[in-house]
């Protein structure tokens, strides 16, 4: 089983290898959105009563913080349900602490279409947590739970937290 995990983690570095363009940027943004940092910087943000744009960095956070919230308390709602330890949280946690800036800056680096790199990464995502979440956790919870449950986080997380970034972004991000 370790053996699948690692030669899934050796396909995707490989693609990032050979996908990765020559002046790629850690740009998590698809080509045709507008550039926050060059909004940021012809911005005059002086003046008092103007709020500065939100930057990637802090987007990052901001986006960081949202999927904790979303993933644990689906993962809260799926313990208390199959009745295993709480104790599963604090891996859900850690396991997100690690796929999050990978999803974030390295595979938007893939030279792929969007919504391609977005499959990719979610797949990566719940295969890699999974594990994480069983190989902690071995004692409480068997590996088609912690699947379950990484399944369940991430499908929450992307489209509660795309439709939080979709249509409430202003009220929600500035």
């Amino acid at each position: 089983m370790i053996k699948i995990y690692f030669s899934l983690l050796f396909i995707v570095v490989a693609l990032l290898v050979v996908f990765l363009p020559k002046n790629a940027s850690a740009n998590p943004l698809p080509p045709s959105t507008v550039d926050i940092d060059a909004m940021y910087n012809q911005q005059n943000i002086s003046a008092p009563n103007k709020v500065p744009p939100v930057t990637p960095s802090l987007m990052f956070v901001k986006v960081l913080f949202l999927t904790m919230i979303l993933e644990l308390l689906a993962a809260l709602v799926f313990v208390s349900r199959v009745k295993v330890s709480k104790k599963i949280l604090v891996y859900v946690f850690l396991a997100n602490i690690i796929t999050l800036p990978i999803v974030w800056f390295l595979f938007p680096l893939i030279s792929l279409p969007f919504g391609i790199s977005i499959v990719i990464s979610e797949i990566f995502a719940v295969l890699f947590e999974s594990y994480f979440i069983y190989f902690f956790g071995k004692q409480i919870i068997s590996y088609q739970q912690s699947l379950k449950l990484s399944l369940l986080n991430n499908l929450v997380s992307l489209f509660i937290g795309g439709f939080l970034l979709m249509y409430m972004f202003d009220r929600f991000f500035v």
